[in-house]
C-alpha cells in the first residue's frame, strides 16, 4: 500500500498533478511514480519495505496498468496473472487473489478503463465520472483538490450518525463513489460507456452447518493452511497481543521460523487489562513485547492527533480511535521499524458474536442499527434524531429507510443470521476497520488474517461462529463461544499450557460448562472476595470519558460553536446539548463530521 489514482479524459488537463499526487503519500513517507498519457495520467504510491516485491506499474506498448494493495501466498505482484485475467476476461479467477487490493488497467489503444476492487473492497477505491473523465483513487481527499470540488453528500453525515459509517457506494461527495465488494468497473473514453459488475458471489452459507469434532477439525485445517502465510521469513513482524482470545490464536500459528524476527505488541492505558495479561503470556512465550501507554507524551498530542486522524484516514477513521495513529506511529517508529503488522482485527465479530448481542464492540453497530436485526424492523424514527435535524428530520427519514431497503435487498431479511454476518463481513470490515488499516499502512502493511477469504467462509460453514451460535442459541453465551479459539490455541505446544481470564485453555476447549463453572469458582472465587472487600478500580483500555472532560475540552468548544459547519446541517440546540452532555460516542462522531468539512473546505489541508 498505500495507493493509487489516474486521472482520464477530456478534463484530465486541468489537474494540478502534485497536489493530487498528495493525497495518495500525505506523510512523503513512500515512493510514487506517476506516467503520463495521451490521455492523462495515472500514479501510484507504495512503502518501499513493503513485503509484497515487483513493480506496482506494468507498462506495455497498448496498456498500463497499476497495482495498489497487498497479497497473501505470493511474494511479487503477479503480472502474468492478473494481465491474462484482464485480457481473456475471465475475471472470476480474482475470487483466487487472498488480500485487499485495487487494480486499475487502462487500454491505450481502446481507450477502455477497467478497475478491480478486492473481495470486500476492504481497500478503497473511488470513482468519479465527470465530462467523459474518469478520475479513480483509493483516498477520497483526491477529490478535495479538484479544479472543482464535488458537492458534499448530506446523506454520507446521515448514514455516519444512524450507521456509524458510510453504507454501500456512498461517500462524502454526492457524485463520488466507492467501488463495491468484488466488482469490476469498465468505462470507455470514446463512447462514455460505463458499466459495473461484479466476479464473485457473496459469501454464502451452505445448506447445513458443520457441527460438533468435524467442525474443529475443519477450522483447524483451515487456520493451519491460511494463517502461518500472514507471516514473513526474515522481516520484523509485529503482532498485536491482549488479554483475549482474536490475537493470541493468530499468534499461536505463527510458523517456527519467524520467531526470531517476531515482537509483540500491546497498547491501553497503563495497567489495564490487556497490558498486564500480554506482557503476562508474551514473558511465558519468551517473546519480547513492546508496551506502548497512553502516557503524558500521547496527552500532550492528543489535542493534534484528534485532526491528524481524520486527515491521514481519509475521513474514514472517527477521533474517538486517535489512539491508533499514536500506537501506529510509535510502534514503527514512523515507519522506520516492523515492515508487516498482524493483528487479530474481526476474530470477534465472525467467530463469538450473536445477532441477539450488541455488535461486540460497541461501536461496530449502532444500536439503532441493532434494533432492526434483532426485530427485523425498518426505521422508526425516535425523538433523538428528531432534536438533531429539526425541521429536515423527514429527509433524514426518509434516506435510511430507503438505505434499510437496500439492504434488505442486497443481504436478505435483516434478522436472519446469515444477513445479520453478511452485514458484518461487507459494511462493518471495509468500512468501520478501513480508517485503522489507512493509518497503518502508511507507516507499515497492515494485515488481519481473519480477512482471509477462506476464513470468512469458515465462519459461514461451522456451528461455532457468529451464524452458527445466532442460528442455535437464542441469547449469546459468552463460555460457547470461546470453545472454538481454545481448541485452535491449544493445539499449539507452547500455547497449551498459557492460561486465559486464570483459566486453562483446556476448560473451554472442553466444551463442559459444568466442569468450566467448577474450576471458575475455585480458581477465580477467591480472588472475587478479595476484591470486593478491598476493591481496587482497573484502568480501562482508553479513557475518552476523562480525556474530553481536561485534554480535548478547548478543541471541543472550538469545533462546536454557533460557527460550526456541521451547524447547517444539525440542529444548534442538539450540538449544544450534545456538547455540555460530553457524550464521548456522539461527540465523537459530531466533531469527526466537523473536522470532515473543514478538511473538505480546505482542500483536505490540515
Amino acid at each position: 500500500m498505500p495507493g493509487m489514482l489516474g486521472f482520464l479524459g477530456n478534463n484530465a488537463s486541468s489537474a494540478d498533478k502534485p497536489l493530487l499526487l498528495e493525497t495518495i503519500d500525505l506523510l512523503s513517507l513512500n515512493k510514487t511514480r506517476i506516467v503520463d498519457l495521451d490521455e492523462g495520467f495515472v500514479a501510484v504510491s507504495s512503502l518501499s519495505n513493503s513485503p509484497l516485491k515487483g513493480e506496482r506499474f506494468y507498462n506495455q506498448q497498448d496498456t498500463i496498468s497499476c497495482f495498489s494493495g497487498d497479497l497473501i501466498g505470493t511474494q511479487c505482484v503477479p503480472w502474468d496473472n492478473i494481465l491474462n485475467i484482464i485480457k481473456t476476461k475471465k475475471y472470476s479467477k480474482f475470487r483466487e487473489f487472498h488480500g485487499n487490493f485495487a487494480i486499475a488497467h487502462f487500454n491505450k489503444k481502446e481507450k477502455r478503463i477497467t478497475i478491480i476492487s478486492d473481495r470486500r473492497s476492504q481497500h478503497p477505491i473511488y470513482y468519479f465520472i465527470t465530462g467523459n473523465t474518469l478520475i479513480y483513487s483509493t483516498a477520497i481527499s483526491t477529490y478535495c483538490r479538484l479544479a472543482d470540488i464535488p458537492e458534499f453528500n448530506v446523506n454520507w453525515l446521515h448514514e455516519l450518525l444512524f450507521f456509524n459509517y458510510p453504507i454501500g457506494q456512498t461517500t462524502i461527495f454526492k457524485d463520488v463513489l466507492r467501488m463495491p465488494p468484488a466488482s469490476i468497473l469498465e468505462y470507455n473514453l470514446k463512447s462514455s460507456k460505463f458499466s459495473l459488475f461484479e466476479y464473485a458471489d457473496h459469501f454464502r452459507k451452505p445448506n447445513s452447518l458443520i457441527k460438533g469434532k468435524k467442525a474443529l477439525k475443519k477450522a483447524l485445517y483451515v487456520f493451519n493452511e491460511r494463517m502461518p502465510k500472514y507471516f514473513e521469513k526474515n522481516t520484523k513482524v509485529a503482532v498485536s497481543l491482549t488479554a483475549g482470545f482474536d490475537s493470541r490464536t493468530v499468534l499461536s500459528f505463527a510458523p517456527c521460523e519467524t520467531k526470531e524476527t517476531l515482537e509483540t505488541y500491546t497498547y491501553g492505558v497503563a495497567d489495564c487489562i490487556d497490558l498486564v495479561e500480554a506482557s503476562r503470556v508474551s514473558s511465558m512465550l519468551r517473546l519480547p513485547h513492546r508496551k506502548i501507554t497512553f502516557d503524558k507524551r500521547f496527552l500532550d498530542n492528543l489535542p493534534k492527533l484528534i485532526y491528524e486522524t481524520v486527515y491521514l484516514s481519509s475521513g474514514l477513521q472517527g477521533i474517538n480511535r486517535s489512539t491508533l495513529l499514536y500506537m501506529y506511529r510509535s510502534l514503527t517508529n514512523n515507519g522506520q521499524e516492523f515492515p508487516v503488522i498482524i493483528t487479530g482485527v474481526s476474530g470477534d465479530h465472525l467467530f463469538r458474536d450473536h445477532i441477539n448481542g450488541s455488535g461486540n464492540v460497541p461501536s461496530l453497530i449502532s444500536s439503532d442499527m441493532m434494533q432492526v436485526f434483532k426485530k427485523g424492523q425498518t426505521f422508526i424514527s425516535t425523538s433523538f434524531f428528531r432534536k438533531a435535524y429539526g425541521d429536515n428530520i423527514n429527509n433524514f427519514e426518509h434516506h435510511i429507510n430507503n438505505v434499510i431497503e437496500e439492504l434488505k435487498a442486497k443481504y436478505g431479511q435483516l434478522n436472519s443470521p446469515e444477513s445479520y454476518l453478511s452485514y458484518l463481513v461487507y459494511e462493518i470490515t471495509p468500512k468501520h476497520f478501513a480508517g485503522e488499516a489507512a493509518i497503518a499502512n502508511n507507516y507499515s502493511t497492515f494485515r488481519t488474517p481473519y480477512w482471509d477469504e477462506d476464513i470468512i467462509q469458515l465462519s459461514y460453514e461451522i456451528e461455532y461462529g457468529t451464524l452458527g451460535f445466532s442460528e442455535s442459541l437464542r441469547k449469546k453465551d459468552t463460555y460457547r463461544e470461546k470453545i472454538l479459539q481454545a481448541f485452535l490455541v491449544q493445539n499449539n505446544k507452547y500455547f497449551s499450557e498459557a492460561s486465559i481470564y486464570g483459566l486453562p485453555l483446556n476448560l473451554f476447549a472442553n466444551n463442559n460448562k459444568l466442569l468450566y463453572n467448577a474450576n471458575r469458582a475455585i480458581k477465580r472465587g477467591p480472588k472475587k472476595i478479595k476484591s470486593f472487600l478491598r476493591p481496587r478500580p482497573i484502568p480501562p483500555l482508553e479513557d475518552w470519558s476523562n480525556w474530553y472532560n481536561t485534554i480535548l475540552d478547548r478543541e471541543i468548544n472550538n469545533l462546536i460553536s454557533k460557527n460550526s459547519l456541521i451547524s447547517n446541517y444539525l440542529s444548534p440546540e442538539f450540538l449544544k446539548e450534545i456538547k455540555q452532555e460530553k457524550n464521548t460516542h456522539w461527540l465523537g462522531k459530531i466533531i469527526t463530521a466537523e473536522i470532515v468539512l473543514t478538511l473538505i473546505k480546505n482542500r483536505w489541508n490540515i
